[in-house]
């Protein structure tokens, strides 16, 4: 199963700066996420979400598309939508205008608190389960699923073993195709077979961080 490289940026121009540099290596890039297409994870963290958590807000859906859209190459995204209610007026505003790239094959995660029918777009939308929100699982469950193995939004935490033991029982019983797990995971823990967002491992191992 691939890494998937999370886009959790701040700045349109230092991710730019990382797609730029992606586009020099894609070989390099695919060999260490183990990808056969290029594959990232967009974490969107949206204004009304970040006040929630004291976190900051994260670039825009609309800007992780461009700069992604700049590789000019076929490649998927997993979009992990980090949002309440009221971000997802912005989110279908954004999706409102967004021209659809046809080499760009995208799907999104959503919090249990936001119905799928809720976000205007033709994209395969699914939940993502906080780390406390393991128990929700059978009320609020997709085709597939994205478990934080963190809280999400609160900086400072490490993936804990009791943590990636509970994520890893979840994969087990529905199958590594169906379930992306994300929050403090090594690019050393590809070798369970799952797939599993990455941050600050890949981009070092990678030598843009």
């Amino acid at each position: 199963m691939p890494i998937l490289p999370s886009t959790l940026e701040y700045s349109t121009i230092s991710f730019q700066k990382k797609i730029d540099y992606i586009s020099k290596h894609q070989q390099e890039f695919k060999s260490l996420a183990k990808q056969e297409i290029l594959e990232f994870h967009i974490d969107l963290v949206y204004p009304s979400f970040a006040k929630d958590r004291a976190v900051m807000s994260s670039i825009s859906l609309t800007d992780n598309y461009k700069v992604i859209e700049s590789l000019k190459s076929q490649c998927k995204v997993t979009i992990h939508f980090m949002g309440l209610i009221d971000d997802v007026i912005l989110l279908n505003a954004e999706l409102e205008k967004l021209k659809l790239n046809k080499n760009i094959k995208a799907e999104i995660y959503l919090p249990i608190t936001i119905e799928p029918i809720m976000v205007k777009t033709e994209w395969s939308k699914y939940h993502w389960f906080d780390l406390d929100q393991y128990d929700k699982i059978p009320r609020y469950e997709t085709p597939k699923i994205l478990l934080m193995t963190v809280i999400a939004g609160k900086s400072g935490q490490s993936l804990t073993q009791e943590n990636k033991t509970k994520a890893l029982n979840i994969v087990t019983k529905r199958g590594t195709a169906n379930v992306i797990v994300d929050g403090g995971w090594s690019i050393d823990d590809s070798k369970d077979g799952i797939r599993m967002v990455s941050y600050s491992s890949f981009w070092k191992a990678f030598g843009v961080i």
